[in-house]
């Protein structure tokens, strides 16, 4: 009967999305998320078919036909003897309940009888008073049981097949092909490439934060700056590089056209993030925080597959070449975030090192014990600015020697998170401590003493002080790459993060575990 039922009353019919053109045409190829959604959206509701499963009747009674009397509303079984092929069979079901029924219309007869749990009549379809032939035909009728209805009995009259009914449930017949799709769009994410976004020209406001009351207060520190008001389009694709200076600060604010608060990011702690953002229904205007001149705004422009990258925090632990300051616009984890989408949270201090500025209670061992530990991976990088401690011995333990310090960093890490993903980033070369073939100057063993610590504690180590292709020892590597470092050659400006940041980017990703 199940068999019977299913070729009866199921319908639908499959897509041929699997092959190469149709995937193409739905945008799997090419990457067209808003035409991949579309066409999921039309799956999910277009493609729903009915499935059966049949009933067993509880009371089967052949010989035997339902007459409905429309003058009394009332129906009763009667007994036939002159046709074999009269079958009435009762059904125990569910209120509330859609059955497919298949069955019979003839004249002065329902389809189908609803009774209670006491046997007694509440309803019936299926009956046509307009039919007036005295011949049975089908009458295959879809039903909702009323909310006090226990049985069901359905009839069929002068045919040979008896009658039959099934519980109806929905189902998507196309469910693999709407998780596939799903599982395609989830592969895809915007991408904010350095050289491939349109971005928006700032005009920044000194003396300004936004609170996180959504208002906009007017301050006599000027490093506080937030950009001008930017005009948005809703359901354009955005990225936004904010920085904050306290933390409650938002990082940024959609606005409506009368200036009311629409959408926006509250920080928990100062620093830099990058969000990616679709401008939400009703957004005219953004403000973005600024902290110390650091944002930037930008159109999507392309599309990425996800990677092992997809929603993963990244702490960048340092010293100035890692703080969002004056020296360049765009650090190496900026670079490394726009590239990958990843989250950066930076710890970069000015002037602190290993053992440097802990008296300041600044050192990297010291601020080691505020990092986030849900935070996928760990650098540190750093730091030219211990060249002035004694350096130790990579066996060192206590904070008197700058090896120690470091073997202190670690300790605190892993005993924070014993699983954590780390790694220890040489600084960049200085102007006054060239690589040489000795490696005799104090960069160069200090540089030597990180190396062996990392080789006898297992810590993964990127040596930027010799391959980090910056020359700050010529005139022209400082004016190529160190132009904001007045005349110095210690910190880079936005052309040498960019050419450190591809080195941060293959460290991190054998750091990174996969989703």
């Amino acid at each position: 009967m199940s068999d019977y039922i299913d070729k009866l009353y199921l319908s639908g019919q499959e897509i041929p999305i699997r092959d190469e053109d149709a995937q193409r045409k739905l945008g799997v190829l090419d990457g067209n998320v808003s035409t991949l959604k579309s066409t999921l959206e039309d799956l999910k509701t277009a493609t729903a078919v009915e499935k059966y499963t049949a009933l067993a009747a509880s009371n089967p009674r052949t010989k035997c036909a339902v007459q409905y009397y429309a003058t009394t509303n009332e129906y009763a079984f009667f007994e036939t003897q002159a046709f074999n092929s009269w079958n009435s069979f009762v059904y125990d079901v569910l209120p509330n309940t859609r059955y497919a029924v298949y069955g019979s219309k003839y004249p002065s007869t329902p389809t189908v009888v609803y009774m209670d749990a006491n046997g007694e009549y509440i309803g019936h379809d299926g009956y046509d008073p307009n039919y007036t032939e005295w011949v049975a035909v089908d009458n295959n009728i879809t039903v909702m049981t009323p909310s006090n209805c226990a049985k069901m009995v359905v009839q069929k009259l002068g045919l040979s097949t008896p009658p039959a009914a099934a519980a109806v449930t929905y189902e998507n017949n196309l469910l693999s092909e709407v998780n596939e799709i799903s599982g395609e769009i989830e592969k895809f994410e915007p991408v904010f490439a350095p050289d491939g976004i349109e971005q928006k020209s700032l005009s920044l406001l000194d003396g300004h934060y936004i609170g996180s009351d959504h208002v906009i207060y007017d301050i006599s520190v000027t490093n506080y700056k937030i950009t001008d008001d930017i005009p948005v389009n809703a359901g354009e694709r955005i990225v936004i590089t904010a920085t904050v200076g306290y933390q409650t600060n938002m990082f940024y604010m959609f606005k409506n056209v009368a200036g009311g608060y629409v959408d926006g990011a509250t920080a928990d702690a100062a620093g830099t993030k990058t969000f990616y953002v679709t401008v939400p229904n009703g957004a005219y205007t953004l403000v973005v925080s600024a902290y110390n001149g650091s944002a930037v705004v930008g159109t999507v422009s392309s599309y990425k597959l996800k990677g092992k990258w997809t929603g993963k925090k990244w702490v960048c632990l340092g010293d100035s070449l890692t703080e969002v300051n004056s020296r360049t616009t765009l650090h190496y984890h900026d670079y490394v975030a726009e590239a990958t989408g990843i989250t950066v949270v930076n710890m970069g201090d000015s002037g602190s090192g290993y053992m440097n500025e802990q008296d300041l209670g600044t050192a990297f061992y010291q601020r080691a014990q505020n990092v986030p530990l849900d935070a996928d991976v760990y650098t540190i990088f750093g730091s030219g600015n211990d060249l002035s401690q004694p350096l130790g011995t990579p066996t060192d333990t206590g904070t008197d020697t700058i090896c120690g310090c470091v073997n202190a960093t670690i300790d605190v890490l892993i005993g924070l998170k014993p699983t954590i993903q780390l790694g220890i980033v040489a600084p960049t070369p200085w102007v006054g401590n060239k690589p040489t073939l000795d490696d005799s100057n104090p960069m160069a063993l200090y540089v030597k003493a990180l190396k062996e610590i990392c080789y006898i504690r297992s810590i993964p180590f990127l040596d930027l002080y010799h391959e980090s292709n910056l020359r700050p020892w010529t005139a022209e590597g400082r004016a190529a790459c160190y132009s904001k470092d007045n005349g110095g050659g210690v910190h880079p400006d936005e052309a040498g993060h960019k050419i450190i940041a591809p080195r941060f980017e293959g460290f991190l990703n054998t750091l990174l575990l996969a989703n």
